[in-house]
């Protein structure tokens, strides 16, 4: 897994996003969980890299990734994981954000609710107060 350190929001986070998250320009992206301890230094790159703004969960079509701000205490993460899967066009991605502190996660529920959802770890980022896991997106049957 790679890892990204936001300890800065810069050009330079910017350019390291490009690279190493599979968010482009034009993508629709679903954000869930949002409150006033997200980092928004990271949602304003995400905003910038894809060229528009985040869709709500009220949005009605799919998605082409899901920012999913959880934290403890907050219901069961693998329902929440489903039903960000269920808006996800086919090949995409949910970013499974987690606080530092304040509502950490252990890695083990983590772990739990994407082997019961079987999404598959890609990689780990870390923002300055939060964990991310880029999870991608079982094929759907045919």
């Amino acid at each position: 897994m790679s890892a990204v350190d936001t300890g800065r929001a810069d050009g330079g986070d910017e350019a390291r996003y490009r690279r190493e998250l599979p968010l482009r320009e034009g993508m629709v992206v679903q954000e869930v969980g949002w409150s006033r301890d997200v980092d928004d230094a990271f949602r304003d790159i995400v905003v910038d890299v894809i060229g528009g703004g985040l869709v709500d969960e009220g949005y009605g079509g799919d998605v082409d990734a899901v920012l999913l701000w959880w934290r403890a205490g907050e219901g069961v993460l693998a329902d929440a994981l489903l039903a960000a899967g269920a808006v996800l066009s086919e090949g995409r991605f949910v970013l499974l954000l987690t606080p530092k502190v304040g509502g950490y996660v252990r890695p083990e529920d983590i772990d739990e609710a994407v082997v019961l959802t079987g999404f598959h770890r890609a990689s780990a980022i870390e923002l300055r107060h939060w964990h991310g896991v880029l999870l991608t997106k079982p094929s759907r049957s045919r």
